[in-house]
């Protein structure tokens, strides 16, 4: 997958992450409606930041439950922690959600420095407040950020309620709007998926040239006149018989002698030859699968 860069974005919230002269480190808070390129600046950030030391974790795939979201995070870890430990059978909804807590604020990079979770679409932790205990639980979790020795990145597609779940919160948190993708930004992006449409083009190409090199033996012909009628072409030259559809006019299939008189009308024996000029036996063949073979032999294959 081809991520688009945007070196002025990357460095602004690398600056807050980790600080500069005078000014403490801090949480970024991204947010942007669709197509702002949130979670591809995440990825981005995490590459930067090394996989060693940073995880990625797409909330709003994950939270369906506080058990199955601290379970989630607990089987993917790519970070130690000392709270790693499964929950017995028998927790509780707020038991998990505060082992996910500490998960997050223990675990450790690989060098033992603090780690970097970046997480995606926070604000669907508040699926979580209609069970036991957890009516609290952005506040809870937005405090339980502010005070942890590790650093974090959030992200939302939704300014409002992020801005006024953060009113109150601690100056930790830093703001950061994000723009739709410029068309310079998304270029990488769009050379990709037209590399992926020709890719997928030519495959497609290559299966057609396949199958109608399969059918080449197939000579769809119509027998010189018969009007109307469906022929069925029984050529001893032919490896199969062809069948070239016209409708009938009367409804019914009118076969037709090349050397004498029309035949009986009945649709279930219907007849046509081909003359020897058109290369033909010019013997007559009934019905859709009858030809003559090399020796004149009728043959009845289908």
């Amino acid at each position: 997958m081809i991520i688009p860069e945007r070196p002025s974005l990357e460095r602004r919230v690398l600056t807050v992450l980790e600080g500069s002269a005078g000014i403490p480190a801090r949480i970024p808070v991204v947010l942007g409606g669709c197509g702002a390129g949130r979670t591809s600046l995440l990825l981005r950030l995490r590459d930067l930041i090394g996989r060693t030391s940073c995880q990625y974790i797409d909330v709003e795939r994950v939270a369906t439950t506080p058990e199955r979201f601290f379970s989630a995070i607990r089987e993917y870890a790519v970070l130690p922690s000392p709270h790693a430990a499964a929950q017995p059978a028998d927790a509780g909804a707020r038991q998990a959600f505060d082992a996910t807590l500490a998960f997050l604020d223990t675990a450790r990079a690989s060098g033992g420095g603090p780690a970097t979770f970046l997480l995606d679409e926070f604000l669907e932790l508040r699926t979580f407040e209609s069970f036991p205990g957890l009516r609290t639980v952005l506040r809870d979790f937005i405090g339980a950020l502010a005070t942890s020795g590790n650093r974090f990145v959030l992200a939302s597609r939704y300014p409002a309620r992020a801005l006024r779940l953060l009113r109150e919160a601690p100056s930790t948190f830093e703001i950061i709007h994000v723009t739709p993708l410029a068309v310079s930004d998304s270029s990488l992006c769009t050379s990709g998926a037209a590399i992926a449409t020709i890719v997928w083009s030519m495959n497609v190409m290559a299966t057609a040239n396949i199958i109608a090199v399969r059918a080449s033996h197939l000579d769809l012909a119509m027998v010189p006149g018969v009007p109307d009628a469906d022929v069925v072409i029984g050529c001893s030259c032919l490896p199969r018989p062809a069948v070239a559809r016209r409708p009938c006019r009367s409804g019914l299939l009118e076969g037709t002698i090349m050397t004498g008189a029309p035949a009986a009308g009945d649709p279930s024996r219907a007849c046509a030859a081909v003359p020897a000029e058109h290369g033909g036996d010019g013997a007559v063949h009934r019905g859709y699968s009858r030809s003559r073979d090399a020796r004149g032999v009728p043959n009845n294959r289908a």
